[in-house]
């Protein structure tokens, strides 16, 4: 089962977000709050788990990704 937890984790994560394109003052802020706390609990989470010397544990659980009202595709090219 994937959450929109992990999948906004995965996105921040591998930089996805920096190359959205919206209209949305509101939109873009939310995101960038979301992906600085987002990278604060990463940082956090993987510095306790090296002075526990265990694995990472899952840092986003207790996050939610902000939400867009609608989703329009847009395909990159005009072809």
């Amino acid at each position: 089962m994937v959450s929109n937890q992990a999948l906004g984790a995965i996105c921040v994560d591998v930089g996805l977000h920096e190359h959205l394109m919206f209209e949305s003052f509101d939109l873009a802020n939310k995101i960038r709050v979301y992906a600085e706390t987002l990278k604060q609990k990463r940082d956090a989470e993987y510095d306790l788990a090296r002075k526990e010397d265990r694995p990472p544990g899952q840092y986003w659980v207790d996050t939610t990704p902000p939400k867009a009202r609608t989703l329009r595709l847009r395909p990159l090219n005009n072809g």
